[in-house]
């Protein structure tokens, strides 16, 4: 699992791209659980401090902030966020 660091509107971000390779990782990384082959369940804090389980799937990107996780189309991602591979 390769984890790069970037920013978005000046918030330092780490993230890492979900491959069907990775998934037992992202999911430890994430403290989420696998979701078959499809993707990993992680869970976020909602507006309301509720806690909400969401799922991010193959091909997308998981983005660690301050304030919790959240997931990017690799679209969004592109577009997004200015990253680089940590080393």
């Amino acid at each position: 699992m390769k984890i790069l660091s970037g920013v978005t509107k000046s918030i330092p971000v780490e993230c890492v791209l979900v491959e069907r390779e990775n998934l037992i990782e992202v999911a430890e990384w994430c403290n989420g659980s696998v979701a078959g082959l499809t993707g990993v369940e992680y869970c976020t804090e909602g507006l309301t401090h509720s806690v909400i389980w969401l799922r991010v799937m193959v091909g997308e990107y998981l983005l660690k902030t301050e304030g919790g996780f959240m997931d990017y189309t690799s679209e969004e991602f592109e577009r997004l966020i200015d990253a680089s591979p940590d080393e």
